[in-house]
């Protein structure tokens, strides 16, 4: 099966879009057409619906299922090539949710990327919480990082970092004024699911029954809906500090925050044996980071 026809598929499935799909892999419609028709034929059954009038593309049942294994495929696809090029044991595939990738271990990878000699060559990825897991399980990923503890007997959860959860927003210029977030008119709160410690706080200390303003799934879209003054959220510290910078939002402490949230590093009980020293040397590696930056390490 050809893996540009595979690649390309993933982009479609991503944009929804045979002319974005183009324009993101700089090829022409007919070409991206082209790949995905011959792909079509490979499996036998249509990928997409083709319709008139539609603005967007729309997978088939099918093309739905098909999008995890043409991930998978990707993956040993390029696993394969860098077994060729002699890199496979400094090449590390890492995963983790958006909240961590975004505004804890961002600047970690960049850090990494620019190391003299190129000590590991890293394939960062974004799932949703379950995913990782699996994909650790099925040694499609080498680490992942999570912030939910699950019971596994092929899995090591190993804590890395703590931070706490802090109140956002512009609600007054005096950041040290303790504000009780029950104060505040929770039809204006920009929620969000951070861990499952904080739900349970929330669940306790909420009416659930209220409509909040917005309901988002990561941090980066929470910062879309802070232009209304009275609009309030409650974030972990590092995507705070981030808002702080870049939007001029406020942070404040509370009374009775949330728990803090723990964050995972989960691997493999018996990991790959070529990916070992790499999976060794990336947490000596993470490890000095977090103490060089000030989180705190349990």
């Amino acid at each position: 099966m050809n893996i540009l026809g595979i690649e390309t598929f993933l982009k479609i499935a991503q944009l929804r879009s045979i002319t974005g799909t183009a324009e993101e892999l700089h090829l022409s419609q007919s070409t991206v057409s082209h790949r995905l028709k011959l792909l079509e034929e490979a499996i036998g059954e249509p990928l997409i619906i083709r319709s008139k009038g539609r603005r967007s593309i729309e997978l088939t049942p099918r093309g739905q299922a098909f999008v995890p294994l043409a991930e998978r495929w990707l993956l040993l696809a390029k696993d394969t090539e860098r077994f060729q090029n002699g890199a496979i044991e400094r090449s590390l595939t890492v995963a983790s949710i958006d909240s961590i990738n975004a505004f804890v271990l961002g600047p970690f990878y960049r850090e990494i990327a620019g190391m003299p000699g190129h000590p590991l060559d890293l394939d960062v990825r974004t799932y949703q919480s379950f995913q990782v897991q699996e994909m650790v399980e099925k040694h499609e990923i080498d680490i992942g990082f999570l912030v939910r503890k699950h019971t596994s007997r092929t899995l090591i959860f190993r804590p890395i970092f703590q931070e706490r959860h802090v109140l956002i927003g512009s609600l007054g210029e005096d950041e040290s004024v303790l504000i009780d977030p029950r104060d505040l008119d929770p039809r204006y709160e920009v929620r969000a699911n951070w861990s499952p410690d904080y739900l349970d706080w929330h669940n306790y200390y909420f009416d659930s029954s209220i409509s909040p303003w917005v309901e988002v799934d990561t941090a980066a879209l929470a910062l879309n809906f802070f232009d209304n003054p009275k609009v309030w959220g409650i974030v972990p510290e590092r995507a705070a500090a981030l808002f702080r910078a870049t939007a001029g939002l406020h942070v404040y402490r509370m009374p009775n925050p949330p728990p803090d949230r723990v964050c995972y590093q989960v691997e493999h009980r018996f990991p790959l044996e070529n990916k070992r020293q790499a999976i060794d040397q990336f947490s000596s590696l993470l490890i000095a980071y977090l103490h060089k930056t000030g989180l705190r390490y349990p």
